[in-house]
């Protein structure tokens, strides 16, 4: 078993890089996307200083402020990655996630006739960017899927997606998140933070507010008076200092940043960063007060790390999340004021209560990869048609005796694909 797996960026990286540490020697790595831009932090070097081996870049940027160029930086990604996968030749191709990189490389893979793996399908039931479209066009693509929680595993199966090939895994992210969290001195001096600053629970100094705002490309306006909305909460904080990283390399990007830092210029109370490493960004969101925004890690690990959070708008629209995340769709700055204060007022923070299953995510995975590799079903996919009734029982997504046996097509892989036994190891 080999897999090459593929990160395009900070977010995927949080989530992937667990599985490279778990599968070992088996494991390649393709980097490309933001990780090599130099404006958006050139990522690639936290990887790099990680220990880990790097077995193909692929640059792709142009500026990606317009949907032009993102398709461009899609086109450029997909032959490059074809050019990587054939050199390499793995046995598998992990991608994660929903952005454009991710979708290049389960294209390149599609066509090289090499397996893709795809982490993170069905988390949203409502298309609010093209990422939310790019992630079912994966799920499409892919012979085999890691998911989060129940909720993904039955929208999957409504998808018309084989129960065998869908597996509840949680999130690489969360295994041991606490003990990846550099400590509150590292995100201090990695961040610029002022002397003053200090952490959630300590008593001492003004408390810090971890913010990011990403683009919403299928509703850009309403985007941007959330962004507004938001600025202007965020300036009503006086008793707090704002640490805001900046957005990535979607449609968008560049005049959300430009916003945030015409914002930001002169104020004392405001620190920007294009990047932070992701030891560091698990230290914000831990020590932070509050986050508000609307990035995925406030729905999936703040609440792993205890961290209140405010989700603006409509980027996490159909997301799973904790019962302590506060959800403002189309809020008024007032709104989101007020919901951060509240989040300020606890001290301890929030016991975590999300959806998604914390712990040994990346190690069911590659058992699964192994399990798999040489299953000679998993190119030849096909529809479930009578997919969309079922309840719970359907989250193991194990296959029957019947369905591992029998050739697709015949009666006994008929009956099988409707049998869902629950299995502690494919979970």
């Amino acid at each position: 078993m080999s897999v090459l797996i593929v990160t395009g960026s900070r977010a995927d990286w949080r989530l992937v890089e667990p599985v490279v540490v778990a599968a070992g020697a088996e494991a390649q790595l393709l980097v490309t996307g933001t990780h090599l831009s130099a404006r958006h932090g050139a990522t690639v070097r936290e990887i790099e200083s990680a220990g880990h081996a790097i077995a193909a870049r692929v640059p792709i940027l142009f500026d990606t402020d317009s949907a032009l160029n993102v398709a461009r930086a899609t086109a450029l990604c997909v032959s490059g990655c074809a050019e990587a996968m054939a050199r390499i030749n793995p046995r598998w191709v992990l991608v994660a996630g929903d952005r454009y990189e991710s979708f290049a490389a389960g294209v390149a893979a599609t066509m090289m006739g090499i397996s893709l793996a795809h982490l993170g399908g069905g988390e949203t039931d409502v298309s609010t960017n093209q990422d939310c479209n790019l992630r079912n066009a994966l799920t499409r693509l892919a012979q085999l899927h890691f998911v989060g929680h129940e909720l993904a595993a039955r929208r999957l199966r409504a998808m018309g997606e084989e129960a065998w090939r869908i597996h509840v895994v949680g999130l690489p992210s969360l295994d041991g998140i606490a003990e990846q969290a550099a400590d509150f001195a590292a995100l201090a001096a990695a961040a610029g933070l002022p002397a003053d600053v200090g952490p959630r629970g300590s008593g001492a100094g003004r408390r810090l507010v971890l913010s990011s705002f990403l683009p919403v490309t299928l509703r850009a306006e309403q985007a941007e008076r959330d962004l507004r909305a938001m600025l202007a909460a965020l300036g009503a904080l006086d008793v707090v200092h704002k640490l805001i990283v900046l957005s990535n390399g979607d449609a968008e990007g560049d005049r959300i940043d430009a916003r945030t830092r015409a914002w930001a210029k002169g104020r004392a109370d405001a620190t920007l960063v294009a990047a932070l490493p992701p030891s560091i960004y698990l230290a914000a969101l831990r020590d932070a007060g509050c986050y508000v925004g609307n990035s995925s890690s406030g729905v999936t690990e703040a609440p792993a790390l205890g961290c209140p959070a405010v989700i603006v708008g409509e980027r996490q629209e159909g997301r799973a999340t904790a019962a302590s995340t506060v959800i403002l769709r189309r809020p008024s700055a007032e709104d989101i004021q007020a919901a951060v204060r509240a989040a300020l007022s606890s001290s301890r923070g929030v016991q975590d209560d999300g959806p998604y299953r914390a712990g040994g995510a990346a190690p069911r995975m590659v058992a699964l990869l192994k399990r798999f590799a040489d299953d000679p079903r998993l190119l030849s996919k096909r529809l479930v048609e009578d997919a969309a009734p079922f309840g719970e029982a359907a989250a193991g997504c194990e296959p029957s005796a019947a369905d591992r046996q029998a050739p697709n097509g015949s009666a006994d892989a008929e009956r099988g694909r409707t049998s869902f036994a629950r299995s502690g190891g494919a979970r």
